[in-house]
């Protein structure tokens, strides 16, 4: 078996299902059924030959059968399993169907060899097949009106053997044939439609994708909590992770997961910020609830409040949760399993006492999960400093498993370092590849300097609804660039405007390029809120960041961006 890796040690690899498999395949190299395959790791169809550029995971060429297996690889755990398809959920909250991907890279195939048909470049037949390797999932039903079984080969089949199991794939578009060798010919010129990954691109657009792709399953470290959780049969954890470390894709895969193993359990996922519940909510796919603390609590509680209470100025912080928590003791509302996710941003009291109550058992007895990060503590809750109190006051001396992820999954390395720099935290590891250098700039006239900024995004192939212009303050502001003007988002949903809101409001969710403007001049007499909040803003981006500050604020915005005043 000839096997070529895009990277130079398979350990590097950041997708550990690709790892396994390679892992195996290296192992069998001299399988007595393999002895003619061509295994390439990682590759898309030449461009030059396709201009859609079909990703492809692991293409294997088994000359002996004029078959070419494309097979997509997924690290996943879990699967879902419904309407006779399979999906994996991402980073990014998305939910994809495998071989619905990798069907792509096959339909390019297909048409490059009718080309070749037609100018007889290639005259014999040559089948391709997709399928997909789920070396950690183990599946029940899949498969059916949409893909047949044979194309998915899950853990148990795995452990029957790489090589049978591809062979397996393979037979599924050769069945009922006599398979016949692929001619010299045939195969150089399928096998010169393949471009490994590694080779150099020219769109810094689709270099950044194609990294990201390999880091959008669950990492090590977020599967080793997830694994803690289940195993300690969801006693409480308490889960730390930096910007970008996938804290809401575990939440909701956990919740999902959950649901599956306990048929009927009430759970519920809650959160501080509107966006994120919008997000949240989109990922529940209906399965469970999902909304921020102060909808919740007011859909359950509004019939208790007066006119007069609800235009009390501690409404939100007190009012509203004691009558919450009166309306679930008297409406007897329970959940068997409450995730709170940036719960530093709830830590208070009030908040905290009602989630006891709502909770089967409370918080001594009951399961419940807290994840967040403390350098996001941007409303100033003190979280480290309170909770031991709070497991005193109310888990009994039930203490809760504390977790920590390192990993930043969301930005480029040059954000993610930027990020870590303003929070002056060096135990924060960024796994994506690099990408376009950050601009700074200082400007005299806003409106020229945000009209460059989104030019400049554009032109490179970015969407307007990919730009977010992040502000000290979210008023309108008087710029349309292309057509597209610049207005306040009031969802995360919305598919066409430039986009402009607060740090304090996009906290929890990203966009592919982030126009931050005058960090400096965020209001708050707190220095270590202020960066907190720059933190937050910052690591919004996922592939591209500007940052723009007025030039008489120089030497105050180099001091919060660790630059030095010239």
């Amino acid at each position: 078996m000839e096997l070529q890796l895009h990277s130079g040690r398979i350990a590097d690899l950041a997708n550990r299902g690709e790892r396994r498999v390679l892992a195996e395949l290296e192992r069998v190299r001299d399988h007595p059924a393999a002895r003619d395959w061509v295994v390439l790791h990682s590759v898309r169809i030449k461009p030059d030959r396709s201009p859609n550029g079909g990703e492809v995971d692991l293409v294997v060429l088994i000359p002996g059968a004029s078959t070419v297996v494309l097979l997509e690889i997924k690290g996943h755990e879990s699967v879902e399993e419904r309407d006779d398809r399979i999906f994996v959920r991402y980073q990014d909250g998305s939910r994809k169907d495998p071989l619905v991907q990798v069907e792509r890279a096959r339909s390019d195939i297909l048409s490059i060899l009718t080309e070749a048909r037609k100018k007889e470049t290639v005259r014999a037949h040559v089948h391709v097949v997709t399928g997909v390797l789920l070396p950690f999932a183990t599946l029940g039903k899949a498969g059916g009106v949409s893909w047949d079984r044979r194309q998915i080969v899950d853990e148990r089949e795995m452990q029957d053997g790489i090589v049978e199991a591809i062979a397996r794939v393979a037979g599924y578009a050769t069945a009922g044939t006599v398979p016949q060798p692929l001619h010299p010919q045939a195969q150089a010129f399928v096998r010169d439609q393949f471009q490994p990954r590694f080779q150099p691109a020219h769109d810094p657009r689709s270099m950044i994708e194609a990294a990201e792709r390999e880091a959008l399953e669950l990492t090590e470290q977020q599967s080793d909590v997830i694994d803690s959780i289940f195993d300690n049969d969801h006693s409480p954890h308490v889960v730390h992770g930096p910007a970008g470390s996938g804290k809401t894709v575990m939440a909701i895969d956990l919740l999902h997961r959950y649901l599956r193993e306990n048929p009927g359990a009430r759970v519920l996922y809650l959160c501080y910020n509107a966006f994120l519940s919008q997000k949240a909510r989109h990922m529940a796919d209906g399965r469970f609830e999902a909304d921020t603390i102060h909808k919740f609590m007011s859909d359950i509680a509004s019939h208790l409040c007066t006119p007069a209470e609800r235009d009390a100025p501690d409404f939100l912080e007190r009012i509203l949760p004691d009558k919450a928590a009166q309306a679930a003791d008297e409406e007897e509302i329970k959940y068997d399993l409450v995730v709170v996710d940036e719960y530093p941003d709830i830590f208070e009291d009030q908040y905290l006492f009602f989630l006891n109550t709502i909770i089967e058992g409370g918080f001594a007895e009951g399961r419940w999960h807290f994840l967040g990060d403390v350098q996001q503590d941007i409303f100033k809750r003190d979280v480290g400093e309170r909770f031991a109190a709070f497991e005193e006051d109310h888990c009994n001396g039930r203490s809760p498993y504390k977790k920590v992820l390192r990993e930043n999954l969301r930005n480029t390395r040059q954000i993610a370092e930027l990020g870590r720099r303003i929070v002056k935290d060096d135990r924060i590891r960024a796994l994506r590849a690099d990408g376009a250098p950050i601009e700074v700039h200082g400007y005299q006239h806003l409106p020229d300097a945000l009209e460059r900024e989104v030019k400049r995004w554009l032109g490179v192939g970015y969407l307007p609804s990919e730009i977010v212009v992040i502000s000290p303050e979210a008023a309108s502001m008087d710029v349309t660039v292309g057509g597209h003007s610049i207005r306040v988002l009031s969802s995360v949903e919305e598919s066409s405007p430039l986009g402009l809101t607060t740090a304090r409001r996009f906290k929890g969710c990203e966009t592919q390029v982030v126009i931050l403007v005058d960090p400096q001049a965020i209001s708050t007499a707190d220095e270590e809120q202020l960066r907190q909040l720059t933190y937050v803003a910052v690591t919004r981006a996922k592939h591209g960041l500007s940052v723009l500050y007025r030039t008489e604020e120089r030497t105050k915005f180099d001091a919060l961006f660790g630059r030095r005043a010239s």
